[in-house]
């Protein structure tokens, strides 16, 4: 197998867990969602901007209890970044209020220097649709 090949394989099969894990976490016990960031992460929340993940953290807590059903996510390799990937995830979101929307987010995942072989999300940009 090619190595391109196998670098592909690695950027799916890590998304895939990716985006199992996040969502996950997110629906059921939003307090562990600072774990996938890093403080200097650059979060953009339907057009409100967090620097960082404490506010970010503070406001999920106050968001309704949701369930994320994911419809489609593709990832790739960032152009001009060795190891960096993009992830992008379209799929519909209800919440405890009974409010159901559309909505598309984009992660760009960068490699972890302090926990060697693990990515966190340095950007993420969520937007109902």
């Amino acid at each position: 197998m090619e190595q391109s090949s196998i670098y592909s394989n690695v950027i799916n099969n890590g998304a895939t867990a990716f985006v199992e894990q996040y969502y996950k976490i997110y629906d059921t016990n939003r307090g562990y969602i600072d774990g996938f960031y890093k403080e200097n992460s650059a979060i953009l929340w339907n057009g409100n901007p967090f620097s960082g993940i404490t506010k970010y953290k503070e406001f999920t807590q106050k968001l309704p209890v949701s369930t994320h059903k994911v419809e489609t996510f593709d990832c790739q390799q960032v152009i001009g970044s060795e190891k960096s990937i993009m992830v992008n995830v379209n799929g519909e979101v209800s919440y405890s209020d009974h409010s159901t929307k559309q909505f598309h987010q984009n992660f760009i995942l960068m490699p972890d220097m302090e926990k060697q072989g693990n990515y966190y999300v340095a950007h993420d940009c969520f937007r109902f649709v």
